[in-house]
């Protein structure tokens, strides 16, 4: 038998507790983890201020300067489909605009004016499904009858029933 296969139990443990160190001090342990939980503590923090922060920021309901709302509140018009079309492509560009009452709005609004009854429908449902006594319709919308949210179910009844239209007298062609 070799001499080097066999060891004795006790030089092993002398070996392997002097390839772990410990810590100088118990004030150096708490220390360093004091500095992790504080770290983990500022990036937990962090995200949830990121998180509510982003969920509660409305891009057409917001009075920051520079916001959709006042792109909305001059360019709005139901009778100019380029104005919308602009309106739309800012909307979209925008974080959480799915969450925005006024967004919902002019987005249907321009599908609705593009006779889109599909898009306009999914809109207008998303936008009902925002419970209506948190949010407040921006006053430009008023000047052309969209008070609230059956006014535009309204409009797109209008479109279905064009639609409808189409199909009954096309198939007399």
């Amino acid at each position: 038998m070799d001499n080097n296969s066999y060891t004795n139990p006790a030089e092993q443990s002398a070996k392997l507790k002097h390839r772990y160190k410990k810590p100088k001090s118990r004030k150096a342990l708490y220390a360093t983890l004091f500095i992790i939980i504080l770290i983990l503590s500022a990036t937990a923090g962090l995200i949830i201020y990121y998180f509510i922060n982003s969920k509660s920021y409305m891009p057409c309901s917001s009075d920051k300067k520079g916001s959709v709302k006042e792109a909305i509140s001059k360019d709005f018009d139901l009778n100019s489909q380029e104005k919308l079309k602009s309106l739309a492509e800012q909307i979209k560009k925008q974080n959480n605009y799915m969450n925005d009452a006024n967004c919902l709005v002019v987005l249907s609004a321009y599908e609705i004016s593009n006779n889109n009854y599909d898009s306009a429908n999914n809109y207008i449902t998303k936008l009902d499904k925002i419970k209506q006594n948190s949010y407040k319709l921006d006053s430009v919308f008023g000047k052309y009858g969209i008070l609230n949210i059956n006014d535009l179910k309204t409009r797109l009844q209008f479109i279905k029933l064009q639609r409808d239209n189409l199909k009954n007298n096309a198939r007399y062609f």
